[in-house]
């Protein structure tokens, strides 16, 4: 059975004593770090969400932003900062803005338990996600599972010589340790990890022209969790503190019908 933590989440790539003195020292300020000092990702769930620390190499140096996050099977802290469990299963959107600037999907599937039964937690087994005038960007397992993969305009990405490859409004990184990432021109960034065989954390991060202006499972981005509920083609969000049915209904209305609009192919 899945083992997660529901409280915290805490994946350091490479740990160094300078990450740490810049995690305890965080709160609401902005961290500049020269790039070449550091090479590393991290990111914990407290209260407020998914606090993210990575890097750019648009800016050469090191940032850090609260970003919505998916972990688990799967637990959905949206980027607003209100975390809560949904467990779908088929293709989901996560993001998506009323005038396709941008849209996140994925798709869910059970979860297995000892590579045979499946049990009632679902998981995340591929992504998908676009900017109007960018390339699409796909995340998926590898054929065994064991890995993750990246997908641009439906060729298969190859990090073997490069760690950071451009393509149209986008530039995907090979972040290691089982980890890919794309950040786009708008800044835009979306990170996932897999392990035990499904996508296990995603990270998403929206530059401040999307604010008000995003629906999905990832939630209404204007600084107020109150609303972060609001069912596809309503106007008004359920109750944060409403039952668990009540909760699987709303994410059941961010489902894609069409399925994977965006052909994820496993």
């Amino acid at each position: 059975m899945l083992q997660v933590a529901d409280n915290i989440v805490h994946s350091i790539f490479q740990k160094t004593a300078t990450v740490k003195k810049s995690m305890a020292s965080l709160g609401k300020r902005k961290v500049q770090l020269g790039y070449r000092e550091l090479n590393w990702l991290s990111f914990y769930i407290n209260k407020s969400g998914c606090v993210f620390i990575g890097h750019t190499h648009l800016t050469n140096a090191v940032f850090y932003n609260i970003v919505a996050c998916v972990y688990g099977d799967p637990h959905i802290v949206t980027l607003d900062g209100y975390k809560y469990t949904f467990n779908g299963r088929g293709e989901f959107f996560l993001i998506q803005t009323p005038d396709n600037r941008f849209t996140l999907q994925g798709r869910m599937v059970p979860a297995v338990d000892n590579e045979t039964v499946d049990v009632e937690a679902t998981v995340f087994s591929a992504l998908a996600a676009r900017e109007r005038y960018s390339s699409m960007v796909q995340f998926q397992l590898t054929e065994d599972e064991m890995s993750i993969e990246m997908l641009v305009d439906g060729e298969l990405v190859d990090f073997s010589n490069e760690r950071e490859l451009e393509f149209g409004n986008v530039t995907v990184i090979n972040v290691g340790n089982n980890a890919l990432s794309a950040l786009f021109s708008s800044g835009v960034f979306i990170e996932a990890r897999a392990s035990n065989g499904f996508l296990s954390t995603v990270l998403t991060s929206l530059s401040s022209s999307y604010r008000g202006s995003t629906q999905g499972l990832m939630g209404n981005f204007n600084g107020d969790t109150a609303d972060d509920l609001i069912p596809r083609g309503e106007v008004v969000g359920i109750p944060l503190n409403s039952t668990l049915r009540d909760i699987h209904i709303y994410g059941l209305s961010c489902e894609d019908m069409r399925g994977m609009s965006y052909n994820i192919c496993r």
